[in-house]
């Protein structure tokens, strides 16, 4: 193994020297005499699901022509941190590179439209040729377009010579294989592969099954098929047997990144072992094909890096972030946001070797370089904060550090990501400076709301949360709460022994932790507990009986936090406050002026029918209550419950029956009069504050991508609404005049229970609001 790890230096040393050696002779000074570094933004013309597949397609021909190309993950890392971040013209400028690709893809049912646009600094744009196909046409459309931006790029002095030879435009010609069948399969995979790899791992084989030799579709198998299994034989059988396109240039580095993201998954989880032969075999795959200096080879180098910190190694993490930087300095990436990455491993690297000095200026040269970028506002300023912090605190300046702390949190919460791994371990390192300071209270309120905010994140099994326990524990052993303190102690280690992982260390604060956004402007940390929910049962598979289940009280805890939200007397709950002040500022008992949304209420159930819903009716009488269930169901409503059942139900006023489907438009159906039972219809809904519910229905019914696109759906069509959505146990806020929903709180696990009618909230209270994520 050591002699490996020697070999593959070796060639990512010289790999480096060959890049920074040639073409001494240099060309007249232009716009395309410098190595240049690519980006390809986001699709734009309108959502479809080949947006993933056709950016990809433009990726690997950029790749194929000789360009340094930012990997699209990379780029959404970027674009997540950015309040403008589906700006196409804001994410390029922040990003620092040469120049940027921008696709153009309108997609109808049958057609598909579009051209792509360079462009650059402080020079006028290329366009390529607009196309309009056929749909089944579309990759060759895309192909066609790449030429012919290449060449106006060519011919506009905007690359060089070297970049488009005939022989990157065979390579380039080769890529263009995909039906738009494959293609599709493949973008659907692209969307889904960290959220669910199982599924994306058959999207992929579909891809394949349409085109066997879809180079592109093969790679991203490989991520999948590790992240969806623990022992992936099949697809280390396919690695060894497939040498054909292990050789081949394109395929290996497509390969490479596919390893390089295993890696960092890997690296998230605690699995340092098997990050580092990730690392290592994506930088020997890129070897093979002499690309060890390339975008990727500077992206595992410095992987090898975070690794090196992780294992406290600061001489191996010095080197291989050195070997990065340089090998970012050959392409001329010297402006762009991964440069800046560098900066931060740098004076992590430096902090970890006590060199105090070479971490500040480390730190300072990458706070200089993000806000030349324009991202003064990026988490990489928490990051910078953070370790800076460390940095004062260890010189045993605890106020200066305390601040540098709560200027870091302060930014993350005003850019919408509180709800992260990065911001609660900020807040702990800030509950570890209190400790150090003295302030016993104030670092036991630091740490209660890590474990908070964890709780939220579905993260009370993580590490993190059982390491605040275990301060907490500390802490109220020092004030003489010993009983407290053994419970806190004991439960700590009893999760620390569970997940098998040593404590974390406080010398740094790591870059893995970079927060990232999803669909519909949740956290990545948000949308993997969301999407937990999801798709656990099967709506078809289920007798009708089953299909309609509830009983009386099952969500009452709703009915709790509604009372307590609006009515002032109820709750001085600081949180609580918070939202009542969003949402509505002079709320009524009864809930005037409110809109509630229960969709999948059990309409249909025989004995009690939408007694959750009708419950919401009856102690909210101002408060206007929509039942939205399936047709089916409300065709068992009108046609089988019985009558005194039915006009229970229909007496009440403010109850409302909608004929649809959760996941479908609200407003649309909303506006559609024949799907009101008797037609009896509430006001207009838009501007109105609104609460909607998805307990045991679509959030356990259908997939995750049908739900958050449902949510995408509803920041759009109800902008001007405040919305909460209580969808299973998370508590969902949209603020007026945004589209984008974030957690702020949970209800207790009471009414959840799918086997018995048991109402249960297992020592939770009825619900949880934290403040930090509400603000």
């Amino acid at each position: 193994m050591k002699g490996k790890s020697i070999r593959t230096a070796l060639a990512a040393l010289l790999g480096l020297f060959f890049c920074s050696t040639a073409n001494v002779t240099k060309p007249p000074v232009s716009v395309a005499s410098q190595p240049i570094v690519v980006l390809v933004a986001p699709v734009s013309g309108g959502a479809s699901e080949l947006d993933h597949g056709v950016r990809a397609l433009v990726e690997a021909f950029a790749q194929s022509s000789g360009l340094s190309v930012v990997p699209s993950s990379e780029v959404d890392v970027l674009a997540a941190s950015l309040s403008a971040g589906s700006d196409a013209s804001v994410l390029c400028k922040r990003a620092g590179v040469g120049a940027c690709i921008v696709p153009a893809v309108t997609i109808s049912n049958t057609t598909a439209q579009g051209y792509l646009t360079w462009t650059q600094d402080n020079v006028d744009a290329v366009r390529s040729q607009e196309f309009n196909v056929p749909l089944r046409e579309l990759s060759q459309a895309v192909y066609q377009s790449f030429l012919s931006l290449m060449e106006q790029a060519h011919k506009n002095n905007r690359i060089q010579e070297s970049h488009w030879t005939p022989g990157h435009q065979l390579a380039v010609a080769r890529i263009v294989k995909p039906q738009t069948e494959s293609l599709l399969f493949f973008s659907r995979g692209l969307a889904r592969q960290n959220i669910n790899p199982a599924a994306a791992t058959m999207d992929f084989r579909n891809a394949l099954a349409i085109d066997p030799d879809f180079t592109l579709a093969y790679a991203r198998l490989f991520f999948t098929c590790y992240e969806s299994q623990a022992y992936p034989l099949a697809a280390e059988n396919d690695l060894l047997s497939q040498t054909r396109v292990r050789l081949d240039s394109d395929a290996a580095v497509w390969l490479a990144l596919a390893f390089r993201d295993l890696a960092v998954t890997n690296m998230r989880r605690g699995s340092l072992t098997t990050a580092d032969a990730y690392y290592r075999r994506a930088l020997a795959l890129l070897a093979n094909v002499r690309k060890e200096s390339s975008i990727i080879g500077a992206l595992s180098l410095q992987g090898l890096g975070d690794l090196a910190l992780k294992n406290r190694n600061s001489i191996n993490a010095l080197y291989h972030t050195h070997s990065a930087q340089e090998a970012l300095e050959s392409m001329g990436a010297q402006r762009s946001f991964l440069y800046a990455g560098g900066y931060l491993r740098l004076g992590a690297s430096y902090l970890l070797d006590n060199q105090a000095n070479l971490a500040v200026h480390s730190y300072d040269k990458a706070r200089e370089l993000i806000q030349n970028l324009g991202l003064s506002d990026a988490p990489e300023n928490s990051m910078i904060s953070a370790n800076l912090a460390l940095a004062s605190i260890r010189g045993g300046d605890y106020a200066r550090g305390i601040e540098l702390y709560q200027a870091a949190l302060q930014n993350l919460q005003k850019n919408g990501l509180a709800n992260s791994t990065l911001y609660l371990n900020i807040l702990a390192h800030l509950g570890n400076a209190y400790r150090f300071a003295g302030s016993i209270r104030e670092a036991e309120a630091s740490f209660n709301q890590v474990m908070l905010g964890s709780k939220i994140l579905g993260l009370d099994e993580s590490m993190i949360y059982a390491e605040a326990m275990y301060s907490t524990g500390t802490l109220s052993m020092i004030r003489g709460d010993y009983m407290r303190a053994q419970y806190l102690m004991v439960s700590a280690q009893m999760t620390m022994a569970r997940l098998g992982n040593p404590r974390g260390v406080g010398d740094y604060i790591p870059m893995e932790l970079m927060p990232t956004r999803q669909a519909a402007g949740l956290t990545t940390e948000e949308a993997r507990l969301l999407a937990s929910y999801c798709g656990a049962f099967s709506y078809a598979s289920h007798s009708r009986v089953v299909q309609s289940r509830t009983y009386e009280g099952r969500l009452d805890d709703t009915n709790v936090f509604l009372r307590d939200l609006l009515d002032k007397r109820k709750s001085n709950d600081p949180a609580l406050n918070s939202l009542r002040e969003v949402f509505l500022p002079n709320p009524d008992p009864g809930g005037r002026d409110v809109v509630f949304v229960d969709i999948g209420p059990a309409i249909a159930n025989l004995t009690n029918p939408g007694v959750t819903a009708v419950s919401l009716a009856r102690d909210f009488p101002s408060m206007e209550v929509i039942a939205l269930d399936l047709p089916e169901q409300v065709d068992i409503f009108r046609l089988t419950v019985a009558a005194y059942l039915r006009n229970r139900v229909t007496s009440f006023p403010n109850f409302f029956i909608l004929s649809g489907n959760g996941i479908y438009p609200l407003a649309q159906q909303a506006a559609a009069r024949d799907l009101w039972l008797g037609q009896k219809m509430p006001g207009d809904m838009s501007g109105k504050p609104l609460i909607i519910r998805a307990a045991n229905s679509i959030d356990i019914y259908e997939s995750w991508e049908a739900n958050v696109n449902a949510f995408a759906r509803l920041g759009v069509d109800y902008t001007s609404s405040p919305i909460i959505y209580l969808f299973n146990r998370s508590i969902l806020f949209k603020p007026a005049g945004k589209t984008e929903f974030k957690i702020i709180g949970m209800v207790s696990p009471a009414g959840f229970d799918h086997m018995y009618e048991t109402f249960n909230r297992q020592g939770n209270p009825a619900y949880t609001i934290v403040s930090s994520a509400l603000n």
